[in-house]
């Protein structure tokens, strides 16, 4: 029995969660002398797919909040960007301080696809799903001592989701999207280095689960750590089960609250803010040589050099290939800088698989050659 089929078309029907969409807007800095080459632009939210009225106000708040901090530290130190690992936990801890809500769940995409598990998205091999019921029953006769097959049913999920876990963890897409308590493993998943040269417009996302009430009434699961599945505990992980949504009755969902930060280094804005330069350079040009009192003699040169060094970017950027480059390489950026920001934190993305198996594959990761990186943008 092919289960998944029916669970895509319902999933497409209904509506799990109350989504509030955040877009944090980043811009290349080419002027800058250190190793941070970006700044964040703009900050913006998006509430229309959310019902819960309380919650969009007080995220539009949030939002206003974290605008105005962007503006005060554009206005008084326009040296010194805010690092985006500390606006991201600044945007954390705003959300903790809502009395009313507790997001206690938390998960790090490199991209802002669909946030979907593997087995229900739209690029998922068709044949794959047809026959992933097959596939898991051979596998389970074949390695019987860590596996078992057992087909869906509503009495047997969570068992049955103890086995995906363990298929999920040897690299098979399942019905089973991973979360984590912690969102600074959320964010180490999303700055790993197995993605390395590969974010794209990554994505944060928080969950406010009622494990009572959720476990029973919507997707989420628990898996019991065996040894088997060893990183669960390492990971302070859970699931949302796609695989319930066959026997839940769609009136009885209760929909989880879920916010999405999308990081997304903008082209368009970054076009905008260097010729809005180059404008007000023109201008502080214009008053200067209308003024009386002319002083500095390499005045012209300096003004003529920052114009020039502007228009140079502009013309880059409109070369698709360049332009692309660009933006993956502050992706990149990025990516290192938080990944750096983890481990001051004591975060490590080793201590996250205890299977030998995805040690060795971490250690390998960390010696890929850079020589032969693909930009994103490129595949």
């Amino acid at each position: 029995m092919n289960i998944y089929k029916e669970i895509k078309e319902k999933n497409n029907k209904v509506k799990l969660y109350n989504d509030i969409k955040f877009k944090l807007i980043i811009i290349p800095n080419e002027e800058k002398k250190e190793k941070m080459s970006y700044d964040i632009c703009d900050f913006e939210m998006n509430c229309e797919n959310s019902d819960n009225d309380n919650l969009n106000k007080k995220s539009e708040i949030i939002c206003n909040n974290l605008k105005s901090e962007l503006n005060k530290c554009k206005t008084h130190n326009k040296e010194k960007s805010w690092q985006i690992f500390y606006f991201i936990k600044e945007f954390i801890q705003s959300l903790d301080l809502l009395e009313e809500f507790n997001f206690n769940y938390f998960r790090g995409q490199r991209s802002n696809w669909k946030v979907l598990p593997g087995l229900l998205r739209d690029s998922t091999n068709k044949e794959y799903i047809n026959h992933f019921e097959q596939e898991y029953k051979r596998l389970a006769y074949n390695y019987p001592e860590e596996l078992s097959y057992l087909p869906y049913d509503k009495n047997n999920r969570l068992e049955r989701a103890n086995y995906l876990s363990i298929l999920q963890h040897y690299g098979m897409q399942t019905s089973l999207l991973d979360i984590t308590k912690n969102p600074f493993i959320a964010l180490l998943f999303m700055v790993s280095e197995e993605n390395k040269n590969k974010i794209n417009k990554p994505s944060f996302i928080l969950y406010e689960i009622d494990e009572n009430i959720h476990h029973e009434s919507h997707l989420f699961i628990r898996v019991i750590k065996d040894a088997n599945n060893k990183r669960i505990e390492a990971q302070r992980g859970a699931f949302l089960c796609y695989d319930y949504l066959y026997s839940l009755n769609i009136t009885d969902i209760k929909r989880i609250n879920r916010i999405i930060l999308d990081i997304e280094v903008s082209k368009d804005k970054y076009v905008e803010k260097l010729k809005k330069d180059i404008e007000i350079i023109n201008q502080l040009k214009k008053e200067y040589e209308n003024s009386e009192e002319k002083k500095d003699s390499d005045f012209n040169n300096i003004v003529n050099e920052a114009i020039e060094f502007r228009k140079t970017l502009l013309e880059n950027l409109e070369i698709p290939k360049d332009a692309n480059e660009k933006i993956d390489e502050c992706y990149e950026e990025l990516r290192k800088e938080m990944l750096t920001k983890l481990k001051e934190y004591h975060y490590f993305e080793n201590q996250l698989y205890p299977d030998l198996d995805k040690q060795i594959a971490y250690i390998l990761s960390k010696y890929n050659d850079q020589s032969s990186k693909k930009y994103i943008s490129d595949l």
